[in-house]
Order: C-alpha cells, then sequence, then structure tokens
C-alpha cells in the first residue's frame, strides 16, 4: 500500500477544474448529450454520450470543437450517411458541476456540424463556428430537373383574366 503526502491527499479532495460540456444539435427533436453523465440543465435532460476535446480558437478568436460520440447501434452512421444532421446548428456549452450536482455552464460556441468521420465505435463530427461556415445555412442545392418542358414562344395564357403572349427572351 502507499502512503499520499498531505498535499496529494488535499489535492484529490478538491473541486475538478477540468471542464464538461453540453452539447445541442437542432434537429427534431433535438439532441442534447453531455460529458458530465446524465443531467439536468436549462430544465431540460441532457444525456451522457459525447466526448469533446475542447473548444478551440484561432488567433482571430473563430471557435471550433470536435465531438466523439459512440456508435455501437450505428444509428450515428445512419445519421451522417443520410446527411440528417450535416449542416444542422449546434450549440456547445462549457462549465463546471457543483458538489450538489448542480450544472453551471456558459455557450462558448455556436456553429454547424460538418466534416463526419465514421470509426469502428464512434463517429467524429466537426463543429464549425458559425460566424466562419454556418451563415450560408441551409446549404441545400436543388438540381434538374427544375421543370420537364418550357412553354414555346407565340402561347397565349390568362391570367387573372387577362390574355399574355409569351415572347422568346432576346440574348
Amino acid at each position: 500500500m502507499r502512503n499520499l503526502s498531505a498535499q496529494h491527499v488535499a489535492a484529490a479532495s478538491n473541486t475538478v477544474t477540468i471542464p464538461g460540456y453540453l452539447v445541442r444539435i437542432n434537429t427534431s427533436p433535438e439532441i442534447r448529450l453531455s460529458t458530465f453523465g446524465t443531467v439536468l440543465f436549462g430544465g431540460e435532460k441532457w444525456l451522457d454520450g459525447v466526448a469533446i476535446d475542447g473548444v478551440k480558437r484561432d488567433g482571430s478568436g473563430i471557435a471550433t470543437a470536435r465531438l466523439t460520440i459512440p456508435n455501437h447501434d450505428n444509428a450515428w452512421s445512419a445519421l451522417i450517411l443520410t446527411s440528417t444532421i450535416n449542416n444542422q446548428r449546434c450549440e456547445v456549452w462549457e462549465g463546471h458541476m457543483d458538489a450538489a450536482g448542480l450544472v453551471h455552464a456558459q455557450l462558448v460556441l455556436q456553429g454547424a456540424l460538418e466534416a463526419s468521420d465514421i470509426g469502428e465505435t464512434s463517429v467524429s463530427v466537426q463543429v464549425a463556428h458559425a460566424g466562419v461556415r454556418a451563415q450560408f445555412l441551409p446549404r441545400l442545392r436543388i438540381g434538374a430537373p427544375l421543370f420537364n418542358h418550357i412553354t414555346p414562344p407565340g402561347t397565349i395564357i390568362t391570367w387573372g383574366g387577362v390574355k399574355y403572349t409569351l415572347e422568346a427572351r432576346n440574348g
């Protein structure tokens, strides 16, 4: 058996200073995940099931984060492969849990999900800052066929009781 010094005993009894994270993915229904375990915060239940290395900021203050989520039943793989969570809004809170089990957190990142990787037992998803990439949401492209025919020039149509003759576009 090993004896600990008084300094080590005191350090072990201190409050944990490593922050925990809450992650909200704005799908329908919302997905709320926590690194604290299952907790209540803001009157909502946040489920255990996310790992996050922390929110990183570059020199200009742009924040990003990488989420790692367990994928034992391949449900997250399905969400990624069907593009269900791609480009979804995401919010990350950072905080601490007090001795009573209450979480005190503040919002540190609002962004969108992108750059997903599917592993054997987990998925990783990048959260990009809203000011950089999420400003163009939604990123849906409408492709052909946009319509199946073009009415030929000279055709007369009636709209609101008025007759119009369609003309060809010049140029």
